[in-house]
């Protein structure tokens, strides 16, 4: 009887022992060097723009590295590839894993607020609670409104409608957006160059030849698009002061005329030439 016991607590230990998580084994020597191939592989295809490749290899060297820096470079990749939401999820977990220093974590809030989410996960929505159907709706039939008094006609300096007026400020409108997407695009720039210090393990990639002159192609890109923006900026701000003058010159007069009626009011407008 005892044997029995002690064989029915021995099982029961072996139950619990198997359902424990088991945590992963530590990467080899081996991983690692499959990992900084991949990590290679993944900065070349991040270069010629082919994101989801990129992703896809750093995802791979994380697995067989465990390095959570990583998480950074899978969001980056998913962010250039139009993956916002997903890249909220990897840059969380860099900054929850990996520890980076405050620059990095101030560059990842901005880019996680540019995809429009906080760094803390949002709470799980509220249950859903059924709420008793509404009352039908009380239909008031609203006595019939007395005639009203017609005012007088009432004269009013019309502006000036000639077309090129309308034409200058859509073009202000137009170069100011110019402007804005210009600036963007050399903001995007300098987070490429920073990107460029974010090494494997930690450690910052090796400043060869073709390090610099990609870290060269974006110091210029970064120029060529702050000059672009600032020359938008101006030509729209010169657009804008001439399609004001346009609009405020004199021009033909507007009459308006009040209407009433039983059923409603309104304004009739006529324009003298």
């Amino acid at each position: 009887m005892r044997a029995v016991r002690l064989g029915l607590v021995v099982i029961g230990l072996g139950r619990v022992a198997t359902a424990a998580p088991v945590p992963p084994a530590p990467p080899t020597p081996g991983d690692v060097e499959q990992a900084k191939g991949l990590y290679a592989t993944a900065e070349k295809e991040l270069a010629l723009g082919a994101y989801a490749d990129a992703a896809r290899d750093y995802g791979v060297a994380y697995e067989r590295s465990r390095d959570p820096v990583l998480f950074y470079k899978i969001a980056t990749a998913r962010e250039k590839n139009g993956e916002c939401a997903v890249a909220v999820v990897y840059f969380r977990r860099y900054l929850k894993e990996a520890a980076p220093a405050p620059r990095f974590v101030e560059l990842v809030t901005r880019r996680i607020t540019a995809c429009g989410a906080t760094i803390e996960e949002p709470p799980p929505p509220a249950p859903v609670t059924t709420s008793p159907p509404a009352p039908p709706p009380v239909t008031v039939t609203p006595p019939a409104p007395a005639p009203r008094a017609v005012p007088p006609p009432v004269t009013l300096p019309a502006a000036n409608s000639h077309p090129a007026a309308w034409v200058v400020g859509a073009s202000a409108l137009a170069l100011a957006i110019s402007g804005v997407v210009l600036a963007e695009a050399a903001h995007s720039s300098e987070s490429d160059i920073t990107d460029l210090y974010v090494g494997f393990q930690n450690t910052p990639p090796t400043y060869d030849a073709a390090t610099q002159k990609r870290y060269q192609d974006l110091l210029d890109q970064g120029h060529r698009y702050q000059d672009l923006s600032w020359t938008a900026f101006g030509l729209g701000a010169v657009a804008a002061g001439v399609s004001a003058y346009l609009f405020t010159r004199h021009g033909d007069e507007t009459v308006l005329v009040p209407t009433a009626s039983a059923h409603g009011g309104g304004l009739a407008a006529t324009w003298s030439f």
